[in-house]
This record gives C-alpha cells, sequence and structure tokens, in this order.
C-alpha cells in the first residue's frame, strides 16, 4: 500500500519543479532498524500525524491536527531526518523499495 501511495504523490508533484522557488514535497526512508516507522504531513502554519486507529489494531487512520508552532518544530525534525535518508524521488526508486510482507503464519 506504502508503494501505491508514493507513486501517486510522484503523479501530484514533480521534484524538479521549483515553481515557487523551492522544492515542495520532500520524500526519503530512513534505514534504521531501531527507529520506529513514522511519517506525518507539515507546513509552517498546520501539521497532521497520524495516531493509531480508534476502530482497528493493526490501523493509522485517526490522527491529530497540530498548530503553527507545534508544525514548525515537527518541519524541524522532518528536515533532520530528511537530511540523513535515502531519496525517493521517482518511480524506479519507490519500485526498488523491499516489500515487507506478512508472516503466513500469522492469524
Amino acid at each position: 500500500m506504502l508503494t501505491a501511495h508514493l507513486l501517486r504523490l510522484l503523479e501530484l508533484r514533480d521534484f524538479e519543479d521549483r515553481s515557487l522557488g523551492v522544492k515542495r514535497l520532500h520524500l526519503g526512508v530512513v534505514e534504521d532498524p531501531m527507529a520506529p516507522e513514522r511519517f506525518f504531513v507539515a507546513g509552517e502554519r498546520q501539521a497532521v500525524v497520524p495516531t493509531p486507529s480508534l476502530t482497528s489494531h493493526e490501523a493509522f487512520d485517526s490522527g491529530v491536527e497540530l498548530g503553527a508552532a507545534e508544525a514548525r518544530r515537527l518541519l524541524d525534525h522532518g528536515r533532520q531526518a530528511y537530511a540523513v535518508s535515502r531519496r525517493v524521488e521517482t518511480r524506479q526508486q519507490v519500485n526498488d523499495l523491499p516489500v515487507l510482507r506478512m508472516r503466513e503464519d500469522r492469524p
């Protein structure tokens, strides 16, 4: 599912587009098995952070909306993570990501 989402983001935003003067979408993968998975959407005025589902034990379909001050701090966090990440900016880079499968014996 993540692969399909990343491919859709690539369709929506050209990574080479600098029409507003700066790059506006940053995708990267931090390959540290000890680091927890995290993802968020943040701008300078607002951010949304996914949280565990309120109705399902495996989903992350809920979220918390953050205001401007918190969003700016989250942007700083994202910049630090992006600086050490492997960039994902092309269809080929998305397709090269390893796909993790659920164990077959899982109920």
